[in-house]
């Protein structure tokens, strides 16, 4: 699947989760599927860049500390690969982001070994 029909579907989990367009836009998340949409192939991977790009900052930094945009997210991956999304998973996530800096590197590879 394309990282476009990534973006599409992540969208709509952002929007079930209440996550508004206005949000959306301030937190750059049109400037990001419209200018740097990464060319990948995998949800884990889209979904990782896309959670680093709404909740980190160039240095690291987590700006944006809502649960929303993070379950979404782990919504859309899981949905994408399958598997049960436990409590532990998510809290395990918000630690991880909650830990500066945080490179999209390290996010990938916790969703790539969360979501085998």
């Amino acid at each position: 699947m394309s990282a476009d029909a990534f973006a599409k579907k992540l969208y709509l989990y952002l929007l079930a989760a209440d996550c508004h367009n206005p949000e959306l836009r301030r937190l750059g998340w049109f400037e990001f599927i419209r200018f740097d949409l990464p060319d990948v192939s995998d949800a884990r991977v889209f979904g990782a860049i896309a959670l680093h790009r709404l909740l980190i900052d160039s240095d690291g930094q987590q700006i944006n500390h809502d649960d929303r945009i993070v379950y979404a997210t782990l919504a859309f991956v899981r949905a994408e690969r399958g598997g049960a999304l436990p409590t532990a998973v998510s809290r395990e996530l918000l630690r991880l982001l909650a830990n500066a800096p945080v490179v999209a590197e390290t996010l990938v590879e916790w969703f790539t070994r969360t979501f085998p």
